[in-house]
């Protein structure tokens, strides 16, 4: 015996989403049948005695009439699945300029969701994810950015959210001379505390860092003998663009 379930798919906002593939599960069996969804959202399946759940999938995201079956064949003849609304993640820099290409992930807390995307000209990813909360990271340069310090977008609601990353600063390598010193080893301090970001200068004493804001020193290492930028932070993100450091000849 076979009986006609009709499943409507909504957003959050009540709107009918048409043109989605809704699949009918028993559990995690996908059960073979499924259907697309009109224009008013919704599909007609004709399923055979037994238990199910029904699943629509949108921009490669799921999303569940429920966690486990709810929908028993006869007797059951409607469900419903809610899909959230996609939200814009924009990265710029501390001078407001995009910034296109990052891979931007999306974590609950320090828990990665597994869903990520990159940022194009205008420095945006679209992201349609689960009902949960949300905050956002980007990496640049190697260095971790995040939208917040903790959980700041939750669904439904959020529509956009923003991380902002720091432009680059670069530190100068030179002895009394004026003579760049190449090949030294150069690391960022906050006052007398290592920040675990460090870099080797090139041909022209230079090196290039990418720091999460705050107040910074530098310190490279030569010949045995350490020479400090400053003798306290003097180089404080967003802001600085440049230090100096002065060696022996």
């Amino acid at each position: 015996m076979t009986s006609s379930v009709q499943v409507t798919v909504q957003d959050t906002d009540g709107t009918a989403k048409a043109g989605l593939k809704i699949y009918a599960f028993n559990g995690t069996t996908y059960t073979n049948y499924s259907g697309t969804t009109d224009t008013n959202g919704q599909v007609t399946l004709t399923l055979p005695q037994g238990s199910y759940r029904f699943r629509a999938d949108l921009n490669g995201t799921q999303f569940w009439s429920g966690a486990s079956n709810h929908c028993s064949v006869p007797g059951c003849d409607n469900a419903t699945v809610i899909i959230t609304k996609p939200l814009t993640v924009t990265i710029s820099d501390t001078s407001s300029t995009p910034k296109a290409g990052l891979k931007v992930y999306a974590f609950n807390g320090v828990t990665y969701t597994n869903y990520s995307g990159t940022t194009d000209t205008n420095g945006q990813v679209t992201f349609t994810l689960p009902q949960g909360s949300y905050r956002f990271r980007a990496d640049f340069n190697g260095t971790q950015f995040w939208s917040a310090t903790g959980n700041d977008c939750s669904l439904p609601g959020c529509n956009s959210d923003t991380v902002t990353v720091t432009v680059p600063l670069t530190v100068t390598v030179r002895d009394t001379n004026n003579v760049a010193k190449a090949g030294l080893k150069v690391y960022a301090f906050n006052g007398t505390t290592y920040t675990n970001y460090s870099g080797t200068s090139d041909t022209n004493g230079q090196v290039q860092f990418t720091l999460p804001q705050g107040s910074y020193r530098f310190r490279a290492d030569y010949n045995g003998a350490q020479f400090w930028s400053a003798t306290g932070n003097n180089c404080s993100l967003p802001g600085c663009t440049a230090v100096n450091i002065v060696t022996a000849p």
